[in-house]
């Protein structure tokens, strides 16, 4: 399921592997989580976690390399004094 979601959607042959255990971590956590009450398939439920698994991972590499601007620092800054 995780490599069909990979090939699929997200084609960069550089990134698989990462992208493999990111997937593998939200398809453990769809398992831990699934619940057959609710009337969702298990591969429905789990396509989706793998999904959202690797597009957090996605957000913050983007966040992580978009060099900081003035405003984006002051305002980090602030959250640090604040938490201190």
């Amino acid at each position: 399921l995780v490599s069909h979601i990979i090939k699929k959607y997200y084609a960069g042959y550089d990134e698989q592997e990462d992208l493999v255990s990111i997937g593998t971590i939200g398809l453990i956590k769809a398992i831990d989580s699934f619940d057959c009450d609710k009337g969702v398939r298990l591969a429905t439920y789990a396509a989706r976690c793998v999904e959202n698994a690797i597009l957090t991972l996605r957000r913050t590499l983007v966040a992580l390399t978009s060099p900081l601007n003035l405003y984006s620092t002051q305002k980090l800054n602030r959250h640090i004094m604040y938490r201190l």
